[in-house]
């Protein structure tokens, strides 16, 4: 994570009492997008963090994963997060609901960046390099 830089200006076409906020993610300088040699982890909804190392996470509904997740759009073992040789890389497991970074379905495995959303069924969770 990059230093927070935070703005702030006057609308004058703004009625009074009403704000605007904007919002935008940058990859800090010298980020490397998550290479698995410097380790990384999932954020969960409930802000809770799981270290990213060289073995594969799974995800999916039942209690053996290692990302039990309580959601009925969510697969028995839905997808891996595996490290690859510079970054960590989703991969749907054949899911019936599929899994989506950043918006889009993926299909094979898709390499993560720092800041990416991954969705698993309706459970969105933060890549985050380290």
């Amino acid at each position: 994570m990059g230093p927070v830089k935070v703005e702030l200006s006057v609308d004058q076409e703004q009625k009074p009492g009403r704000f605007e906020v904007l919002a935008a993610l940058r990859q800090a300088a010298g980020a490397d997008g998550g290479a698995a040699t410097g380790g990384g982890s999932l954020v969960l909804p409930s802000g809770q963090r799981i270290p990213l190392s060289d073995t594969p996470v799974t995800v999916g509904r039942l209690s053996e994963c290692t990302v039990p997740l309580n959601d009925q759009n969510v697969s028995r073992r839905h997808a891996e997060i595996r490290p690859n040789r510079q970054h960590y890389v989703v991969v749907d497991l054949g899911s019936t609901n599929g899994t989506m970074v950043n918006g889009t379905r993926i299909h094979g495995e898709t390499a993560l960046s720092d800041g990416d959303i991954i969705s698993f069924g309706s459970t969105y969770v933060r890549f985050e390099a380290s």
